[in-house]
């Protein structure tokens, strides 16, 4: 069985496209819907209520953040397989149906990513490599219009890869992807210490080191209106202007402590300073 967790925040005629298109195929597969709804508004609970009887709608009176609303569906969640989508998302059938079978074919398989297409038909950038200081300088400066900027870029963004066929990839955009409870049980849930941003990157991240594979695949295809909040084009004043800049920066900086804190205690853990002190402590145990 499919569970399909929609998170969605203040964007309700996004949410009936998003919930129309999976509408079109009931009968068609076992599946389950389920909404989570930050700083939810009584009209959107009434809509769902009388056009969708059949999705389960988890309400927040706050809001709570992307990964709180993913772990409340997961949580309740019937189904062996989880498709996550923003509100935002439009799906087909068809699509969903591939990445299943794939998914299923491939049990080495953590995460997997669909193509996602702007609205008016152009692809849109949803797996990457890793971040690191120069892609977020990149991303956020005029650096970014550099040479060796552009370069950093490229790479980010994979501009070496056609994207027409599947491949391993560092991370994929949580706005839609689709992971199953086997590896849910192993990775453990969404780290909601990010209240946006970089979760993706850090799931994914968590993915690859149970032993899981992150794939892009480009055979699914959904539409993503993707509004890209946090960079209103105005480079580093958007830190000063944009509230959703400063999250993302944030998050940036929570992501590279809270891995350079695994990393170095990783470290410690296989240096001969802690192996001499584990001995020393069973002598101590053993007197």
């Amino acid at each position: 069985m499919l569970s399909i967790i929609i998170t969605h925040y203040e964007t309700l005629n996004l949410l009936i496209k998003c919930l129309d298109s999976i509408k079109k195929f009931e009968g068609k597969k076992d599946f389950e819907v389920i909404v989570c709804d930050s700083q939810a508004q009584e009209k959107t609970k009434q809509i769902i209520k009388k056009n969708y009887p059949r999705v389960r709608y988890i309400k927040f009176t706050k809001n709570v953040g992307y990964g709180r609303l993913v772990n409340a569906g997961i949580k309740v969640a019937q189904g062996n397989y989880y498709l996550i989508l923003n509100a935002d998302v439009i799906v087909n059938f068809n699509g969903i149906e591939k990445m299943l079978n794939y998914f299923d074919n491939n049990p080495d398989i953590g995460v997997l990513g669909p193509k996602l297409l702007n609205i008016d038909g152009t692809l849109q950038n949803s797996c990457f490599r890793w971040y690191d200081f120069w892609v977020v300088l990149a991303r956020r400066t005029s650096f970014g219009k550099t040479n060796f900027g552009k370069k950093v870029l490229a790479k980010f963004l994979m501009e070496d890869y056609d994207k027409k066929h599947p491949r391993e990839v560092n991370w994929v955009m949580g706005s839609a992807f689709l992971t199953s409870k086997k590896v849910i049980q192993k990775v453990g849930l969404i780290d909601s210490r990010f209240f946006m941003y970089f979760d993706d990157v850090d799931f994914c991240k968590r993915v690859w080191l149970a032993g899981f594979k992150v794939v892009y695949f480009p055979e699914a295809i959904f539409i993503h209106h993707h509004l890209k909040s946090s960079d209103s084009k105005r480079g580093v004043i958007d830190i000063f202007k944009n509230p959703l800049t400063r999250i993302h920066i944030a998050s940036y900086i929570k992501y590279t402590l809270k891995w350079m804190f695994k990393k170095n205690l990783i470290r410690f853990l296989q240096s001969r300073i802690f192996l001499k002190i584990k001995k020393f402590s069973v002598c101590l145990i053993i007197l």
